[in-house]
């Protein structure tokens, strides 16, 4: 067998090897969703008369992609290659974010978007840090938010509530990491919408139900 054909079959050997490696590697989607042990329930003693606005979370660049961003060090950030969300993490917290406030009854309406009326406030969202975090021990999902409650005329905040939470993962699951920034963010949602609701409380914007 001359040097070509050696050249040809170990250049085939190598080419077949790397299609067999591609093959084998197969990505798996995550979805963010509303925790198991949670049920939306009206928990207030009355509500606002007004309709709420809720516009789209805004997530910072490098982590509103599919991509499930990895930071290894202060200021490093990597991808994994073979886990993925399976829908963009602002389309589902925002509906996320709508569904909790219906189960709140906090406001006569909340929506996305509204054609006939003018939502007297609204509800914005940004997150500035979705990731995991490598740990001395292990991985830490960690989540940095923040919830404005505006006025839609003024554009005057008036109340906000911010958290920036790293919990651990037991383990080095991301199926567990996304279970972590559910749980996160809906907890944030819980103490925004206590916040939100002793506001008017104290303004004496509640309307008790008879």
């Amino acid at each position: 067998m001359n040097r070509f054909a050696i050249f040809l079959l170990f250049a085939l050997m190598l080419a077949v090897m790397g299609c067999s490696n591609q093959q084998s590697v197969v990505k798996k989607y995550y979805v963010l969703e509303t925790p198991d042990d949670t049920t939306l329930v009206d928990t207030t003693k009355g509500f606002i008369d007004e309709f709420c606005e809720v516009e789209k979370v805004n997530i910072y660049p490098a982590f509103e992609t599919r991509q499930i961003a990895n930071r290894s060090q202060s200021h490093q950030i990597s991808y994994y290659s073979s886990h993925e969300w399976a829908v963009r993490p602002a389309e589902v917290l925002t509906s996320m974010l709508v569904d909790f406030m219906e189960g709140k009854s906090m406001f006569n309406r909340v929506a996305t978007r509204y054609w006939k009326v003018s939502p007297a406030y609204k509800i914005e969202t940004t997150i500035y840090q979705l990731e995991v975090v490598n740990e001395d021990n292990g991985l830490a999902a960690h989540l940095k938010l923040e919830f404005r409650l505006v006025d839609a005329d003024t554009q005057e905040v008036l109340t906000k509530y911010q958290m920036n939470q790293y919990k651990t993962m037991e383990e080095k699951k991301i199926n567990v990491f996304a279970t972590n920034i559910s749980e996160m963010f809906y907890s944030a949602l819980d103490d925004f919408s206590d916040k939100t609701y002793q506001l008017f409380k104290e303004r004496g914007k509640i309307e008790t139900e008879s």
